[in-house]
């Protein structure tokens, strides 16, 4: 039988995020999805920015603060957090993040 999901890395091209603190951003914010809807993801929505190295780490220490639950908590979660920072580089990766959501956590 073929398989029907994959993972999902939110921060993606995965070579902008090698070394630390970006490849531990990358693993936090992944999520299993539907891989008809993670193709057309990526054929249609341009990698996000890479945030800044401070910015990196304080998501990090964010999401540490939670517990997940449902699939896509950890990224609801970052969302919340960027918007409530709410300066041009936080706003711009929230809406990123916002629009690969709308591809990918769709109803199955």
């Amino acid at each position: 039988m073929e398989r029907t999901t994959d993972v999902h890395h939110f921060m993606y091209e995965r070579h902008a995020y090698a070394g630390k603190p970006y490849n531990a951003l990358r693993q936090a914010l992944k999520a299993e999805v539907q891989i008809v809807w993670h193709r057309d993801l990526h054929a249609n929505l341009d990698a996000p920015i890479k945030p800044s190295r401070p910015l990196t780490h304080n998501i990090l220490n964010h999401l540490e603060e939670h517990q997940y639950s449902q699939p896509f908590d950890n990224i609801f979660t970052t969302v919340d957090y960027l918007q409530q920072v709410g300066n041009p580089e936080t706003l711009m990766l929230a809406d990123h993040l916002i629009a690969q959501l709308g591809y990918v956590a769709r109803e199955a």
